[in-house]
């Protein structure tokens, strides 16, 4: 039942950044001016700032590598063994910096959360696994 919930896990994180990395994509060519208000309501100021300073000025640049950021971590977690916990680190890492953006920061920190169980739950069952064939 727990793996079965892992995989059901890990196919959903792959299938929602595929998704997020497709908006993405169709958003920087057909309106990526949405982008330019990201951080207005940030928690961090200089999250703003970083914001305006270096991203701003080649937005649709950082958006399709964004989108690419994206396609890695949907193929990590829609692959099978090592590469999955790849992609949950990454994963992990990407949404702990989305969180002091402030758009939707109480989500970021579930996504986190779940994806911080699911890459707990493949690391002991990789470990129990790989002590069972010795």
């Amino acid at each position: 039942m727990r793996r079965k919930l892992f995989t059901i896990g890990r196919v959903g994180f792959g299938l929602l950044y595929l998704a997020a990395a497709i908006g993405n994509l169709v958003m920087a060519f057909t309106d990526p001016e949405v982008y330019r208000t990201f951080t207005e309501k940030t928690y961090l100021p200089f999250y703003e700032t970083l914001w305006k300073r270096f991203v701003d000025p080649h937005l649709a640049t950082w958006i399709v590598a964004l989108a690419a950021l994206e396609f890695v971590l949907a193929g990590l977690l829609l692959t099978r063994r090592a590469y999955v916990r790849v992609g949950l680190a990454g994963g992990i890492i990407f949404t702990l910096l989305l969180v002091p953006s402030n758009p939707f920061t109480l989500l970021n920190l579930i996504l986190v959360v779940v994806q911080m169980l699911l890459f707990a739950y493949d690391l002991r069952t990789r470990h129990s696994d790989m002590g069972a064939k010795i």
